[in-house]
């Protein structure tokens, strides 16, 4: 597999920052957009032996990733865009973080190809779930954070 190269091209250097006020606090809000581009071209995998590999659970970091699988039996075929958005609000000053908010989602061009075994269905559809998350700081000394996975071709929630 050491023969295999991919293209990749990410973008999350750009950070959009405005000031206002809240609670009687000078507050820095971001947006901050990122754009992760992966194509890695088909190989036959056929013939290599399934030892340790899986499915890599699909969560938000899981959607920047450049292989579908864990382990290192099978490498995934990809050409896809991966499109998100992040929005802070920081407190001046301290660049103490209050709530962050993040929406993204993954974008594909064609079929998938490889899979982990000749039985394990193909994806076959254009663009993967919702994946939303939201977090901040309630006090001092909590903080609260959740997530959702919203799949919009069967039209439910998968995951919160």
């Amino acid at each position: 597999l050491s023969d295999w190269s991919s293209d990749v091209c990410s973008s999350d250097l750009l950070v959009f920052e405005r000031e206002t006020r809240a609670f009687n606090t000078g507050i820095l809000q971001t947006l901050e957009p990122r754009a992760y581009y992966l194509r890695v071209p088909y190989k036959n995998q056929d013939q290599i032996p399934l030892f340790d590999s899986g499915a890599a659970d699909f969560n938000y970091a899981q959607i920047f990733s450049e292989n579908v699988f864990n382990g290192i039996d099978r490498i995934a075929d990809a050409n896809q865009l991966t499109l998100a958005m992040t929005s802070r609000l920081l407190v001046q000053g301290s660049g103490q973080e209050l709530v962050r908010g993040t929406f993204g989602q993954r974008f594909y061009f064609r079929d998938q190809l490889v899979q982990l075994t000749s039985s394990t269905a193909a994806r076959t559809y254009r663009s993967s779930d919702y994946m939303a998350a939201l977090s901040g700081r309630l006090s001092r000394a909590w903080t609260a954070d959740t997530g959702v996975q919203y799949n919009p071709r069967d039209s439910r929630t998968e995951r919160v």
